[in-house]
């Protein structure tokens, strides 16, 4: 277990440093999602332990996670990788808080925020699942926000539901509420974190991955990969990224021009100086994933629920537009300091984690105590 972290994490560590203590904190390190991804695949192949993601945020150091696995050692643990990540445990039993991923498939970004937050909610970070084979995948928004309404209902079997998503995850957000009300649920409160409207960013070309356009995007961005060499081994979509990272692994001179290339057409705020080839490939191909799914998404309809749309003051105009015509109801904006990754960061967090609990609070107090119990044996 200590060699897999010190794999994953001495690029992000101080160079001196030897060794990991056991009760060190993986996210502290470095850690995050793609590198807790990796890290349970290396578990999986080597220690024969399935650890779901959701373990990785509740036991974060090697102790814990040892101990984790010693229990499930010769067991049938029969657990997949959830999409529900716990990011704060609340005092309530029935109150829970369901924040959806962003851009890039991650919920971390939520963690500082949801720190700031009172403890009267169960706050929940709602990840994809993880793509297979390196390979983009194609889903649309309405496939994931029916997924997502599956997870959130084992938490909370019925509504009112309190939902909220920071930029791409506010698009499957407002689906998760629209199918929600067409299946006669209600949303109590449905915020929108600095999100573009539908529309506003469509793809260039609105195909299905396949083998062929990921060839020719491969030799697109990736020039530095000899793609022919590549080819003679691969018949199949799946097997064409694994193929390319294999290659680079191999190539390390080249690995490191590719890793610009990929910067450049990613997302701003992930760390590629300080990511291996698996983190980046797996980084942008669910990036890519994601961003396809929302360039082809335009809601069949309106929500009826009241929507709260909290905008970064440095983003630009046109990141709101549009959400209007797709509500019922007059969207509330709520203007708070910095820019749209800013806002998730200190000092901005602060300010936008007050204002986020005042209007949460304001609309909370107007409504009943939610009926029976909820299930969060995840805790």
């Amino acid at each position: 277990m200590t060699r897999i972290w010190f794999e994953l994490l001495s690029p992000t560590t101080d160079s001196s440093q030897k060794s990991i203590g056991i009760d060190e904190n993986f996210f502290h390190l470095g850690g995050h999602s793609l590198k807790a991804t990796i890290m349970m695949s290396k578990i999986q192949n080597e220690m024969h332990v399935d650890v779901p993601l959701v373990e990785v945020f509740k036991r974060p150091t090697i102790r814990q996670l040892a101990e984790y696995i010693e229990k499930m050692t010769g067991q049938h643990a029969g657990i997949s990788v959830d999409n529900l990540i716990p990011l704060k445990k609340g005092i309530s039993n029935t109150r829970h808080l369901f924040f959806v991923h962003d851009g890039t498939g991650q919920v971390e970004g939520y963690l500082e925020f949801c720190s700031r937050l009172d403890n009267e909610f169960n706050c929940w970070g709602i990840r994809p699942d993880a793509i297979k084979n390196y390979t983009p995948q194609n889903i649309t928004i309405k496939e994931m926000a029916g997924k997502y309404i599956e997870k959130i209902k084992k938490v909370q079997p019925q509504g009112p539901y309190f939902i909220a998503g920071w930029s791409l995850g506010g698009t499957i957000a407002f689906e998760m509420v629209k199918q929600l009300e067409e299946a006669g649920e209600k949303t109590a409160f449905f915020s929108l974190f600095d999100s573009p409207g539908p529309g506003i960013h469509p793809g260039q070309d609105k195909g299905e991955f396949t083998l062929q356009s990921e060839i020719n995007d491969v030799m697109e961005y990736l020039p530095g990969v000899h793609i022919s060499e590549i080819l003679e081994k691969v018949t199949e979509l799946e097997e064409l990224w694994p193929a390319i990272v294999d290659y680079l692994k191999e190539k390390s001179v080249v690995a490191e021009t590719i890793k610009k290339i990929i910067a450049e057409h990613g997302i701003p705020g992930f760390d590629y100086d300080k990511s291996g080839i698996e983190e980046l490939i797996l980084h942008l191909n669910m990036t890519r994933t994601l961003l396809k799914a929302r360039d082809k998404y335009i809601p069949s309809g309106k929500v009826k629920a009241a929507v709260h749309y909290f905008e970064a003051l440095a983003s630009m105009e046109i990141i709101k537009q549009r959400w209007d015509e797709y509500c019922e109801l007059s969207v509330e904006y709520h203007t708070i300091p910095g820019d749209h990754f800013s806002i998730f960061k200190m000092p901005d967090v602060e300010k936008f984690a007050r204002v986020f609990q005042e209007v949460l609070s304001r609309r909370t107090h107007r409504l009943p105590p939610l009926p029976g119990k909820s299930m969060i044996g995840a805790w």
